[in-house]
Order: structure tokens, then C-alpha cells, then sequence
């Protein structure tokens, strides 16, 4: 009788024993035990659980479960974008100067006297408000002695705001030679791209400011 009992106690035993060992291996604890419910542990953060949670309904878990299927963003370690400021204007700074069209007789400016004569000369637009051009009128030096040599316009351009103040870009165009020896070239007055130029012998030239020719 004891043999039977000794028996029957060790095979309840084992049924217990395989009945844990399923629970286990099926992955299915009881609720108790996983408060996730059964999540595959394969599953990271950005990848989706392979299984259904028993426990859907709790807001907890649910938030959770949300944050394991998530694809996590890179952080930037870019700084932020900031708008530069403009200086402030000083008050106390006098106002840039507008430049002015026109025929000057004033003998400066960038012509350089080693190569040029200068008699006057003229400045304003062309071709638009904002590309300026600068015409010397006289002679090129001859370059063995120094001396006056053949007529001839030295042309510079720069550019300016809509303003009309200087703007910068300032360049020699070109040392451009009359098609005349008659000396000392003197403008006259500017029409549109035309250029009128007067000889000293009284001849009258024509230079144009946009194929950069003598017409």
C-alpha cells in the first residue's frame, strides 16, 4: 500500500513538473509573473514586437509597448540656426555721399599720368541704374619720353546700390586709342551710350561706350 501511494506521489510530481516546463517553454507566465505579457525577447527599440501583449488594455503597458515599436530619431548636434543681426547704423556717422553724373574738369582720379593724359572727363550710368562707367579723355604717353602721344579715352566701371552710392567692383576697362593723330582728346558731352569728343584741331569724334569702339 505505501508502494502505491509513494508512486502516485511521484507521478503527480512529474505531471507538475511538465506542466511548468510547458508554461516555460511556450513563453506564456502567468500575469503575475510578466507584467508585459509575452513579448518576444527579440524585440528593440524600432522594431515591432512579434507578439500580441495581454496586457493591451492597461495605459501603462500600452505606452510601452508604443515606445518598443517607435523608430527612434537621431539627435542633431547641429546648433541652432540663428539669424545674424545687422549692425547698427552709427548716428553720428556722416551720410555716405550720392554720386553724381556729369562732366568734371577735375584732373584726378584713377588715371594713371605715366601712361595717360588727362583733359576731363565724365561718369554715370550705363546700360543700367546700378553699373556705372568712368571716361577719361586725352592722350596716351609715349612710352620713351614721357610725352604727350595719340588721342585717346581711358575707361573704368565700378558698380552702386540703387541708392546711387559706390558699391565697389571697380575695374580698368581699357586704354582705347583714337583712330586720329590730332593730340589731346576733350569730351564734350555724353548722349545715351555716345560719347561726343572733340580734337584740337577741332574734329569731332564719336566713342561708344557699349561695342567699346570709335565710331
Amino acid at each position: 500500500m505505501w508502494k502505491v501511494i509513494v508512486i502516485g506521489i511521484a507521478l503527480a510530481s512529474l505531471g507538475v513538473a511538465v506542466a511548468v516546463y510547458a508554461v516555460i517553454v511556450d513563453g506564456n507566465l502567468p500575469d503575475a509573473q510578466s507584467p508585459l505579457g509575452a513579448i518576444d525577447a527579440t524585440a528593440t527599440y524600432g522594431s515591432t514586437p512579434q507578439t500580441t501583449p495581454t496586457h493591451a488594455g492597461d495605459p501603462g503597458i500600452a505606452t510601452h509597448i508604443a515606445l518598443l515599436t517607435m523608430t527612434p530619431r537621431p539627435i542633431s548636434t547641429k546648433p541652432a540656426d540663428k539669424t545674424a543681426q545687422a549692425p547698427t547704423p552709427d548716428p553720428g556717422a556722416p551720410p555716405e555721399p550720392t554720386l553724381v553724373a556729369g562732366l568734371s574738369d577735375v584732373l584726378q582720379g584713377p588715371f594713371e599720368p605715366s601712361i595717360f593724359s588727362l583733359q576731363n572727363q565724365w561718369q554715370g550710368p550705363i546700360g543700367s541704374d546700378t553699373h556705372w562707367m568712368m571716361v577719361g579723355a586725352g592722350a596716351k604717353k609715349n612710352e620713351t619720353d614721357g610725352g604727350v602721344g595719340p588721342a585717346a579715352v581711358s575707361i573704368y566701371e565700378f558698380t552702386t546700390t540703387p541708392e546711387g552710392h559706390y558699391a565697389g567692383n571697380f575695374a580698368h576697362v581699357g586704354l582705347f586709342v583714337a583712330p586720329t593723330d590730332s593730340g589731346l582728346l576733350t569730351i564734350v558731352s555724353v548722349s545715351g551710350s555716345l560719347v561726343e569728343l572733340r580734337t584740337e584741331g577741332g574734329e569731332t569724334l564719336w566713342f561708344n561706350l557699349v561695342s567699346l569702339t570709335f565710331q
